[in-house]
């Protein structure tokens, strides 16, 4: 498991996971009370990029991040029933 320090470098990372293994990735956000932290993880069972941030300012980005990525899974979920004869 990685942990990544800032943004940026986790963001690339995560989206570039999500669309390399588009039906095994998935991603949780979760808040540890105890270190008034949150974490973010994407995985596709082999690889493992993680965030953890306690910072206010990271929620917009993050919200972002899970739109991009709910977007992502919707189109693929489209352009599979559109194979389907």
């Amino acid at each position: 498991m990685v942990y990544y320090s800032d943004w940026d470098s986790f963001e690339k990372a995560a989206s570039e996971l999500f669309a390399s293994a588009a039906d095994k990735a998935r991603y949780t956000i979760k808040y540890r009370n105890c270190d008034a932290a949150l974490v973010l993880k994407v995985t596709d069972d082999a690889t493992c990029v993680q965030l953890r941030t306690g910072r206010l300012g990271d929620i917009k980005k993050i919200a972002r991040l899970h739109r991009q990525l709910c977007q992502s899974t919707s189109l693929r979920a489209e352009k599979l029933k559109s194979r389907q004869p």
